[in-house]
């Protein structure tokens, strides 16, 4: 799986989430709400909001669905079209 390199600690939280249960502490909420501040925090940041977006998808879904593979060719898209913005800067 893709996933940029500033989604590093999103990838963490995603995983405790999924990682949590119901008598575990911290419980699954304090998860939800410490994703909820790394989001804000990345659209703070300048993160493009979609690409926020396809990134969680990507990690709150299992990567084989269908809105998780739409999210995948979103960010090659994104990707692709980022380099191809690079070369022709770069003539």
């Amino acid at each position: 799986m893709m996933i940029p390199t500033w989604a590093a600690e999103l990838r963490r939280l995603f995983w405790f989430l999924r990682a949590a249960r119901h008598l575990s502490r911290p419980t699954p909420r304090t998860w939800r709400r410490r994703i909820t501040a790394e989001k804000r925090r990345l659209l703070a940041a300048g993160v493009d909001l979609w690409e926020l977006h396809a990134v969680c998808v990507m990690l709150r879904r299992n990567e084989h669905s269908t809105a998780a593979k739409r999210a995948r060719e979103f960010l090659e898209n994104r990707q692709k079209q980022a380099a191809d913005a690079g070369d022709e800067a770069g003539k």
